[in-house]
């Protein structure tokens, strides 16, 4: 690589942050709005129907005694993911921010870093438990033999696990320089 290209390519930087910073940012406030006018709008029929479930006893969804209990602690529940995913975000948003300013190794940029993959865990971890229990909520008031319990296992969320441990470990790495530097520039 010349330097020449490398000079270019360090001045875009700045620019690509701030452009991540803002759709970061757009983002997070853009799904948990769509999520929550998603799941308010459609009915718990249509939330179960749309998770593939079907009553055991070959009964129609339609029957089923759902509160207005029941259906507000689903769409809560049907929330948890997006708001995590939001929470993500708004760190990455933090995080783009101080790489657009030149913070890259300060212990802020970093902790945002940190931030965004614990929203990232917390994201696909709910959204591996938030299916099981709507389901089980939604189908709680079911005569015997009509309730539903069902355990769904996507690879995206395992591989988002993953993906935050890998950001979470990075994060870790970085703090562990960012403390060496420091030391470094208090001998010096």
């Amino acid at each position: 690589m010349n330097a020449s290209h490398s000079a270019a390519s360090t001045k875009h930087q700045p620019v690509l942050s701030r452009l991540l910073a803002w759709a970061c940012l757009a983002l997070a406030v853009l799904l948990p709005t769509a999520a929550l006018y998603g799941c308010v709008q459609a009915s718990p029929v249509d939330m179960l129907v749309q998770m593939g479930i079907r009553l055991p006893s070959g009964a129609d969804l339609h029957s089923l005694p759902i509160t207005v209990w029941q259906h507000g602690g689903a769409v809560a529940i049907g929330l948890l993911p997006v708001s995590a995913m939001a929470y993500a975000l708004w760190h990455a948003q933090q995080c783009f921010n101080g790489f657009a300013r030149g913070d890259v190794f300060s212990l802020g940029t970093v902790r945002h870093l940190r931030g965004f993959a614990s929203g990232l865990l917390a994201s696909s971890s709910a959204g591996l438990l938030a299916p099981t229990a709507i389901v089980w909520l939604l189908t709680l008031g079911a005569p015997a033999g009509q309730r539903v319990l069902t355990v769904s296992l996507g690879a995206q969320p395992l591989l988002m696990l993953l993906f935050s441990g890998i950001v979470w470990q990075m994060g870790h790495a970085m703090t562990r320089a960012v403390e060496i530097a420091e030391d470094n520039a208090q001998i010096i």
